[in-house]
């Protein structure tokens, strides 16, 4: 026959009190360790289960972090508050979306969590849960009807974030649940802009099948091919060029896609732009042109490149 654990008596004063400078309980430590026959224990000799150490983090922060769901169904069946937020605004939930733990989130939002409150940037957990990568967690939060459009503080929705990363399956889930593909930041940005500056190409592609503008430019004019150019991705620079984005476009100070690759220097990027159509004359804002830009970096391929593709090497700023 299995026996009841022994407890300490709850005349023992120290039983209560925090131990370490983080201001942890017993019980904070059982649910971090997993220990269920422990916080059992100690739940029922009456250990404060809203206990909150330096940040603000309760037992079940912490048993929700570790992904403990045992610890945390004893928890909130012991009356923990599933809505209790740390320092920095998260609430369980939120910890438990952020680390893929899809038990505890459904035995919280059966207990009552709000599954849309945000932290104090206001990332929502769907907004940490595409960030992280954690494809069950965002397909849990649609499933239960997490806001697909919630922006944070710089207007990042959860799929300016799973676009960031580079999480191709999560993003593929918001688009699915109907999220807006052209949707901005606060500097303009949209999911395909992102997913150009940081060389997710197959993300180019579901966004463009999805019918995201290839063409839409952010806050400084600059469109995701300036970005691609810019950052010498060769591969989202074929990509966009394949899919007819606008080889001329300009952005801020007049400045074409192949002004900027001609000034980083990216030789596959240049050839690509070139052989695009781009027009190797064209002027910026200060009257430089490629070539230029080219020579006063010392880019001597890309000065041979663009003197063979018909650029006027006597051409004055």
């Amino acid at each position: 026959m299995r026996t009841k654990p022994h407890c300490m008596n709850k005349s023992d004063s120290l039983f209560f009190l925090p131990h370490t400078d983080d201001r942890w309980t017993p019980l904070h430590f059982a649910a971090g360790g997993g220990h269920t026959s422990s916080v059992a224990c100690l739940l029922e000799m009456g250990a404060p289960v809203e206990a909150a150490d330096k940040d603000k983090w309760r037992p079940l922060h912490v048993a929700c972090d570790k992904g403990h769901f045992d610890c945390a169904q004893l928890l909130v069946n012991a009356g923990a508050e599933v809505n209790a937020q740390i320092a920095n605004g998260k609430t369980p939930f939120v910890i438990a979306a952020e680390g893929n733990h899809v038990y505890i989130m459904r035995l919280l939002a059966h207990s009552g969590a709000d599954i849309s409150l945000a932290d104090d940037d206001r990332w929502t957990p769907l907004h940490f849960a595409a960030g992280e990568g954690h494809t069950p967690s965002v397909a849990c939060l649609l499933g239960m009807g997490a806001p697909v459009e919630a922006e944070n503080m710089n207007k990042w929705r959860p799929l300016h974030v799973a676009c960031g990363k580079g999480h191709f399956d999560c993003a593929q889930l918001l688009v699915n649940a109907g999220a807006e593909v052209n949707a901005r930041t606060a500097k303009g940005r949209t999911p395909f802009l992102i997913a150009a500056v940081l060389n997710h190409v197959e993300i180019l592609r579901l966004l463009a099948h999805s019918g995201a503008d290839i063409s839409l430019a952010d806050a400084d004019d600059w469109t995701p091919l300036h970005c691609a150019a810019d950052r010498g991705h060769t591969s989202s620079v074929a990509c966009l060029l394949e899919m007819g984005a606008p080889v001329e476009a300009e952005g801020k100070d007049k400045r074409r896609p192949l002004h900027l690759a001609c000034d980083k220097g990216h030789f596959p990027c240049v050839r690509l732009l070139v052989n695009a159509g781009a027009d190797v004359n064209a002027r910026d804002a200060d009257g430089d042109t490629p070539f230029h830009i080219a020579a006063v970096l010392n880019h001597v391929e890309i000065l041979r490149l663009l003197a063979h593709s018909g650029a006027d090497i006597s051409l004055a700023d």
